[in-house]
């Protein structure tokens, strides 16, 4: 193989020292992402067709990758899902990943077929007053459009989103939710979509 010449190397790890940056100092935290304008004025207007304001709108990425090595702990089956979103009828629930998930309840619109690239995806978040996801792309995604968004979170999982509280040193956007209980989706999900999103929605509507 051919190799490219170089004078110095150091690993990725490494970067923040040789930078001069801490983990209180990660540039671009409020985002820094837009989306192009193409896909801008389809998504504003696909969404607009499907939910009219002032419903809320909120996007929902449940489950990632199967491929991925985490992903048993990290995806939400859907089936629990769906219960908790049928107690939310005045809120239209937008999905943002690709896998079909099915039979969906009527506020859950599936509009996957036409999230043809990421910048389709970004333009739909782009759209959503509130993004909840577990730790997939979406997630980053969200954050670097500076997205109001909610990740929820197996417990002890990944120690780069910190190890306790909402807040990381990633996206100032993102509040991080944590299972208290190892496996224990059902009280994160009645804490997640109970009295924080019964608040959030009154906010949207005040």
């Amino acid at each position: 193989p051919i190799e490219t010449p170089f004078d110095y190397w150091t690993g990725i790890m490494s970067l923040p020292f040789h930078l001069s940056t801490t983990a209180d100092g990660v540039p671009a935290s409020q985002g820094y992402l837009t989306t192009p304008p193409e896909q801008q004025t389809y998504w504003r207007g696909r969404v607009g067709e499907c939910a009219c304001r002032p419903t809320p709108r909120i996007g929902l990425a449940w489950s990632g990758n199967p491929e991925h090595r985490a992903d048993r702990r990290r995806s939400i089956p859907f089936d629990k899902i769906v219960s908790i979103l049928l107690e939310h009828q005045s809120v239209s629930f937008f999905a943002l990943q690709t896998s079909d998930p099915g039979a969906c309840p009527a506020n859950l619109l599936d509009l996957s077929e036409e999230l043809i690239t990421l910048a389709d995806t970004a333009a739909l978040i782009d759209e959503m007053d509130l993004v909840i996801t577990v730790d997939t792309s979406i997630v980053h995604l969200a954050g670097a459009l500076g997205k109001p968004t909610w990740l929820l979170l197996p417990s002890r999982y990944e120690w780069r989103w910190g190890l306790s509280g909402e807040r990381n040193h990633w996206y100032d956007t993102v509040r991080v939710l944590r299972q208290e209980v190892q496996g224990d989706w059902d009280s994160l999900l009645a804490q997640v979509f109970g009295e924080r999103l019964t608040q959030f929605v009154a906010s949207q509507s005040g």
